[in-house]
């Protein structure tokens, strides 16, 4: 039996079934519906279910454990002890180095090194997105009110009725090109809140390939 995460939600009127980014299967259905039920609906989308599941092994990775991709680029990730290199995360050619405060044991990153590295990828995503926000803003004539940068599971984007724009910021993992597509995207709904014709007119008057922007999108996962 396929294994699988049950979330519940009063609204359900049917049973839903997802992969996400990291393989796993989810279920929504309602608090009511009967156990046997939502394990005959799993079953019955196991061949679908493993489907999704190879497509989403064959997308790339943002980060294993040896390489990292920053804006679309793959970097060799090392430990290591510099005496004259400012303790912390550094690029250097093609390395992400993690300078430590003492010559490193093994290659295997601490918690701590996690958080730093983390707190560099946020850094580095408002460092890009900020400016080119605003100036695709304003070749767009679009204004908007704030940009928030947050750490969202599914999703790289949205835009508030407030004019709030928020960012997903492992948009700092995908080439420049995708990144400027996101952008040009919730920009796009300042002027319209849906994703009609008039939108997608929009999106493609500001970014012209913006559709093979979206299958380069696709290639890409989160795990």
């Amino acid at each position: 039996m396929q294994a699988y995460t049950l979330q519940t939600n009063t609204r359900s009127r049917s049973i839903r079934l997802k992969v996400n980014d990291s393989g796993e299967v989810v279920v929504t259905a309602h608090p009511r519906t009967p156990e046997h039920a939502i394990k005959k609906f799993v079953a019955a989308q196991q061949s679908w279910i493993q489907r999704q599941q190879a497509k989403q092994q064959r997308r790339t990775p943002f980060e294993t454990q040896h390489a990292i991709l920053l804006f679309g680029r793959t970097y060799q990730k090392k430990r290591a002890y510099l005496e004259k290199v400012p303790i912390g995360i550094h690029i250097q050619g093609s390395t992400l180095l993690c300078n430590t405060m003492e010559p490193p044991t093994s290659q295997a990153w601490s918690g701590v090194e996690k958080k730093q590295l983390q707190r560099f990828l946020k850094h580095t995503a408002s460092a890009y997105i900020t400016p080119k926000t605003k100036e695709l803003a304003e070749n767009m004539n679009a204004s908007y009110t704030r940009i928030v940068f947050k750490d969202l599971s599914s999703r790289w984007g949205s835009c508030s009725s407030k004019g709030n724009l928020n960012f997903n910021w492992r948009l700092v993992h995908l080439p420049p090109p995708i990144i400027d597509y996101v952008i040009v995207h919730e920009l796009a709904h300042l002027t319209h809140m849906n994703h009609s014709p008039s939108f997608w007119r929009l999106v493609r008057e500001y970014c012209p390939g913006y559709k093979s922007r979206v299958r380069d999108l696709k290639g890409y996962r989160f795990g």
